[in-house]
C-alpha cells in the first residue's frame, strides 16, 4: 500500500455554507497561503462547476475529499451520516453504498489522494471500559472481524483487548474478555437479578421466584435447587429422605448458603468467545471459548466453557434455566428448560430436555425427556423414545418405540 505523506489543508467545512459559487471559494482560500485544500461534507452540487474549473486552472489542489462529496441532490447542508452502512434497514445501506461510490468518482477525478467515510456509529450509556483495540482482524472459522465497536448500542460494559463488536441492538452490563467476536445479536444483557441458572433468590424477590428442577416425579415431590457444579449423585442424595424434614432443610440451607443475594452481578463472556446471528441473550455466564450461534433464545444459563474442551450452541435453540458443562454441544432446534447438562453431553435435532440432569459424556437427539435424572453415559436417539419421571443410573441406551419411567401418574 503507497504511503500518504501529510499535507497541510484547510477544509471547505470553514467557509462553503456561505459560498453559492466553488470558484469564488476556491479563490478566498488559496488568498490565505493554502495551495491545498479538503472538500468537506457540506459541498452542494452547485459547488462542483466551479470548483473544477478552479482545479484546472491550478488555483488549488485538492488533498482530500469528506463523504458525501458532493452532496446528494436536493440535501443543501453538510450530512456526513445522511444514509449509514451500519443502518438496520438495506434500503439505507444501498443509499449510503450508491452515494460512496460518487464521492469515489468525484475524488479520483480531483486526483485527491484521500477519501474520508463514515463508517457507522456506536452508542454508549453510563460508564463503558474498553481495553486495547489495534487495528488488525479477528478470524473464526470463515468469520473475519476487524477489531473495534461498531454499529451497536452498548451500556455500562467492559470490554477487554481487541474484541470485534457489530451490530448489536443492546449490549447491556457484561464483562467481555480478549479477542471476543459478537456479530449481528438482537439483545445481549444482564438484569440486575440474574441468576446465572442458579436456584437462588435475590433480595427483595419473593420465594416463588426461585429455580427448582422437578426430577424424578412430576408433581415436583423429589425437587432439588440446581447450582453450578451440581453432580448427578448431589440429586441423588437430595432426592431421596423426603419424609426427613430437617435433612431436607439441611440440604436446601447448605446449597442456599452458596449463593449471594446480593444484585446487580455482572454477566461474564469469557476469552475468545464468538457469537453470532442470535436472537435473545439474557442472565448468561460464558467461559472462554465459548461459541454460540443462530440460537433463539438463551435466558438464565451458565455456560462453563474452556480452551480445551469449548462448549458450542447452534441453530434455533430455545435454552431457559440451565447450566451447562464445558464441552458440551446442542444443535438444530433444541427446547431445554430447568436442566444441567454434564460435561461432554450433547443435544441434537430438536430435543427436549425438561426438569431434567443428564450426566456426563451423554447424548439424545430427536426425543423427550422430562423429570429424569440420568447418570452418564446414556444414549437416546429415536424420535419416538420417551423417557419421564424417571432415575436412570447410567451406562444406558433407550431403544426406539420405548417409554420409560411414569406418565402422569407418579
Amino acid at each position: 500500500m503507497p504511503r500518504v505523506s501529510p499535507t497541510l489543508s484547510l477544509s471547505t467545512s470553514w467557509c462553503s455554507s456561505r459560498h453559492t459559487d466553488g470558484y469564488a471559494m476556491a479563490q478566498e482560500m488559496a488568498g490565505l497561503g493554502f495551495a491545498c485544500i479538503e472538500l468537506s461534507h457540506g459541498i452542494r452540487i452547485t459547488l462542483v462547476p466551479g470548483i473544477l474549473q478552479a482545479v484546472a486552472e491550478g488555483v488549488v489542489r485538492i488533498g482530500s475529499t469528506h463523504n458525501f462529496c458532493p452532496l446528494p441532490t436536493g440535501v443543501v447542508h453538510a450530512a456526513p451520516n445522511l444514509f449509514q452502512p451500519s443502518a438496520r434497514d438495506p434500503r439505507e445501506r444501498d443509499q449510503w453504498l450508491r452515494h460512496t461510490k460518487r464521492s469515489i468518482d468525484f475524488a479520483a477525478q480531483l486526483q485527491a489522494r484521500v477519501l474520508v467515510c463514515h463508517l457507522g456509529s456506536v452508542d454508549f450509556f453510563w460508564r463503558n471500559r474498553i481495553g486495547i483495540l489495534e487495528s488488525c482482524y479477528l478470524e473464526f472459522k470463515n468469520l473475519r472481524m476487524p477489531v473495534g465497536l461498531y454499529n451497536s448500542t452498548l451500556i455500562s460494559c467492559d470490554f477487554g483487548d481487541n474484541v470485534a463488536i457489530d451490530r448489536v441492538n443492546l449490549l447491556s452490563h457484561y464483562q467481555i474478555g480478549n479477542e471476543v467476536m459478537i456479530l449481528q445479536v438482537n439483545e445481549l444483557a444482564t438484569t440486575a437479578t440474574a441468576k446465572f441458572g442458579n436456584g437462588n433468590v435475590k433480595d427483595g424477590e419473593e420465594e416463588r421466584i426461585r429455580i427448582w428442577m422437578e426430577l424424578g416425579n412430576e408433581n415436583a415431590g423429589r425437587k432439588v435447587v440446581p447450582f453450578v457444579g451440581m453432580r448427578p449423585a448431589d440429586a441423588y442424595l437430595w432426592m431421596q429422605d423426603r419424609e426427613d424434614a430437617e435433612l431436607q432443610r439441611r440440604y436446601f440451607e447448605m446449597t442456599k448458603a452458596e449463593f449471594s443475594s446480593e444484585r446487580g452481578f455482572y454477566g461474564q463472556i469469557g476469552n475468545r468467545t464468538v457469537i453470532k446471528n442470535t436472537g435473545i441473550i439474557k442472565d448468561v455466564n460464558m467461559g472462554s471459548d465459548t461459541y454460540i450461534k443462530g440460537a433463539n433464545k438463551l435466558k438464565n444459563l451458565t455456560i462453563i466453557s474452556y480452551p480445551h474442551a469449548s462448549t458450542q450452541i447452534g441453530e434455533g435453540c430455545e435454552i431457559v434455566n440451565g447450566i451447562i458443562h464445558e464441552g458440551c454441544r446442542i444443535f438444530y432446534g433444541v427446547k431445554a428448560v430447568r436442566f444441567i447438562l454434564a460435561a461432554h453431553s450433547q443435544l441434537k435435532y430438536g430435543a427436549r430436555l425438561i426438569n431434567s440432569f443428564l450426566g456426563s459424556n451423554s447424548t439424545i437427539s430427536c426425543c423427550e425427556v422430562l423429570n429424569a435424572l440420568i447418570f452418564p453415559a446414556h444414549e437416546q436417539h429415536h424420535n419416538n423414545s420417551f423417557l419421564c419421571a424417571a432415575v436412570v443410573k447410567g451406562q444406558s441406551n433407550m431403544a426406539a418405540g420405548a417409554t420409560l419411567g411414569s406418565n402422569h401418574n407418579s
